[in-house]
């Protein structure tokens, strides 16, 4: 695996950031050639002590709370820092990342570039710009088939306008193309 600096991996919802780290990882471990440590925020709930993708891949990780912790976890063996669901992340995570690329390690971030009202989540933005290297990956819009670049969320009720980040699946959000999402977002809004 040849990878420098920090490498983002962006985009919406079910486009396959979290099966690039998986897939990453994997291949690391297999090949012993570097150590791999994955790490994940603890708001994301949907598995404890691994990083699992829409698809169902998963690889081990670790929870942390603090972007602090994640430094204070590494062992001198671990080359390469892998960080799922950056947008669940204290913006302090962009700080960790640059004194983490100050002792040599090499970062892979992956989260969602935007929540579901195209809002930039200002933890991957800060990452994006201080990297050496910025995928930003696609998903199938569900609606048209076409290239979705935004995470729909389904159901845009009241209760939920002011609660930007709420973790779910398929049964709460959809990649779209922005004719999709645009469409979806006027219906909803027309019927609140």
């Amino acid at each position: 695996m040849k990878l420098e600096g920090l490498c983002v991996i962006s985009g919406p919802m079910y486009a396959g950031k979290t099966s690039a780290l998986v897939n990453l990882a994997s291949l690391a471990r297999a090949e012993r050639l570097v150590g791999v440590r994955c790490f994940v925020p603890h708001t994301d709930t949907r598995s404890a002590k691994m990083l699992r993708s829409h698809d169902g891949r998963t690889t081990e990780a670790t929870s942390f709370s603090d972007p602090s912790e994640i430094r204070q976890l590494l062992a001198p063996t671990d080359t390469h820092v892998l960080i799922d669901e950056v947008q669940f992340s204290l913006p302090s995570l962009a700080a960790e990342v640059g004194r983490m690329l100050a002792d040599g390690k090499i970062v892979v971030a992956a989260g969602l570039d935007m929540d579901y009202l195209r809002v930039p989540f200002a933890t991957t933005s800060a990452l994006v710009a201080m990297s050496s290297n910025s995928v930003i990956l696609v998903a199938r819009c569900s609606v048209c088939g076409g290239m979705a670049l935004y995470s729909y969320r389904k159901q845009l009720a009241a209760q939920s306008r002011a609660d930007r980040v709420v973790v779910g699946g398929k049964e709460m959000y959809e990649a779209r193309c922005g004719v999709c999402w645009d469409r979806g977002m006027a219906s909803q809004r027309a019927a609140l």
